[in-house]
């Protein structure tokens, strides 16, 4: 598994026009991921049966790069949405600063491509503690979760 990353250089709270098009603003230059994203693509697909791209770059953003990017196989997005595939790209949305927790479990065909797939967004109530060190979710209290995706896949 390759796993390759993008982000906007600027917030969206303090930068809300941002986008991979390109903008010229007084303090920084934004240009579009896509040229740099490519090349790393490339490298990657070789050494790799499943590419994974996390990506914190609003939606459309993440559309066009399935659509120019064709050796992506899987794009995990900070936005929130509903599973979706564009081309041989699958979609996944999970929703900012840690209010859901993503699932996805993919099974790939002979070619090496995404052929079957199920997601999840877990919401991270208040019945899911903390972990009492680093503040994420005790795995324990995800199994049923992780029970119900071997299932689907057995």
């Amino acid at each position: 598994v390759g796993i390759l990353a993008v982000s906007n250089t600027a917030s969206s709270e303090r930068s809300p026009t941002t986008s991979t098009s390109g903008m010229q603003t007084s303090e920084t230059s934004i240009s579009s991921p896509i040229p740099a994203l490519k090349e790393q693509v490339e490298k990657a697909k070789r050494e790799s049966d499943l590419l994974v791209l996390l990506s914190s770059l609003p939606k459309a953003d993440n559309k066009e790069i399935a659509i120019t990017c064709h050796d992506i196989d899987l794009i995990i997005s900070t936005e929130d949405g509903q599973t979706e595939k564009i081309d041989d790209t699958l979609i996944v949305y999970s929703m900012p600063h840690g209010k859901t927790l993503g699932m996805v479990m993919v099974r790939l065909n002979q070619a090496g491509k995404v052929n079957h797939y199920v997601s999840e967004q877990i919401a991270m109530l208040e019945d899911i503690p903390d972990h009492p060190q680093v503040g994420q979710p005790q795995k324990s209290n995800l199994s049923p979760y992780l029970r119900n995706f071997k299932d689907i896949f057995n």
